[in-house]
């Protein structure tokens, strides 16, 4: 399947309204429709990558057209794609995420790390 995906490279990604960025890993054309992709060592579940990809369709929407002149977001329904790095080098398939409910997840963690920074409270780091 990757070998017959239309791709570009990664893209650095920023929505004005809600003042998040982030680089989505690749992006271009599946199935006839524009499509977000992100890679993972995980499981492309337990990553939550249906949430991270929801932050990166939105900003992708958020681009001028004039900067993506092939793409209309208005018209254009975006795929969001997880591709799990397997430990052999290996390319699993994609996971498609489609819950519309995913980017109110997104903003409803983003609100909450807002929060803690502005309460001043550090997040422990995993070791």
């Amino acid at each position: 399947w990757w070998r017959d995906a239309r791709r570009d490279g990664k893209r650095r990604l920023f929505h004005p309204r809600y003042r998040y960025a982030g680089t989505c890993d690749a992006f271009g054309w599946w199935d006839g429709h524009y499509a977000v992709l992100d890679w993972c060592c995980g499981d492309t579940w337990e990553s939550a990558k249906d949430v991270q990809l929801a932050a990166y369709a939105e900003a992708l929407r958020a681009v001028p057209p004039a900067e993506w002149p092939d793409f209309q977001p208005a018209k254009d329904r975006i795929v969001r794609l997880g591709v799990r790095l397997m430990k052999s080098g290996a390319i699993g398939q994609p996971t498609p995420y489609a819950d519309p409910q995913d980017f109110p997840r997104f903003l409803i963690a983003l609100a909450a790390t807002l929060e803690q920074e502005r309460r001043g409270i550090r997040r422990k780091k995993v070791a």
